[in-house]
């Protein structure tokens, strides 16, 4: 007789994997390729990569606090409808370094069309996660923290990575 998962351990499970999955293709990029570090930014002015590092911080704990107020409060209905969102954000962000450096070794437009797709598919992921939040049944103050540091996350994604990042890499 075959057991199903219990909703909320399937999202974190789903979670778990996507940000392992994530931080392991960035220590691949990074240790296999460091010729690239600097490319990695493309034309980014280097006087922001500090606004996008500090960012970064911020951007994860956004996405940490989320995560847990959404596993606390949701029922399973509203749990099977996160899958889609942690979905966009995680299986995008494990692709988007491979396929930069697939594109600084062999630049070609369609590439670049992908990787824009990828940045904008997490952003939308990333923006998906609003109204739940939102809608969380918790303190005001709680849900309202929550919302601003989740917002740091998608500053991060739809922002500087699908909108700032993009207008400055030029490789084709």
């Amino acid at each position: 007789m075959a057991t199903t998962m219990n909703p909320k351990a399937r999202l974190f499970l789903i979670v778990a994997i996507g940000g392992i999955t994530t931080l392991g293709s960035y220590i691949w990029g990074f240790s296999q390729y460091p010729e690239l570090a600097d490319d990695f930014w493309g034309g980014v002015p280097k006087e922001w990569i500090p606004l996008y590092t500090g960012n970064m911080l911020f951007a994860a704990s956004g996405f940490l606090a989320a995560l847990a107020l959404l596993l606390k409060t949701s029922n399973d209905v509203q749990i099977h409808k996160l899958t889609l969102p942690y979905i966009l954000i995680l299986l995008p962000s494990t692709l988007w370094l491979p396929l930069t450096v697939w594109l600084l070794h062999e630049p070609s437009n369609w590439l670049w069309v992908v990787i824009r797709i990828d940045l904008i598919l997490v952003g939308i992921g990333g923006l998906m996660l609003y109204p739940p939040i939102a809608g969380a049944p918790v303190n005001k103050v709680i849900r309202t923290l929550t919302l601003i540091i989740f917002s740091f996350f998608v500053f991060q994604t739809a922002v500087l990575d699908a909108l700032v990042w993009t207008a400055y890499f030029h490789t084709v």
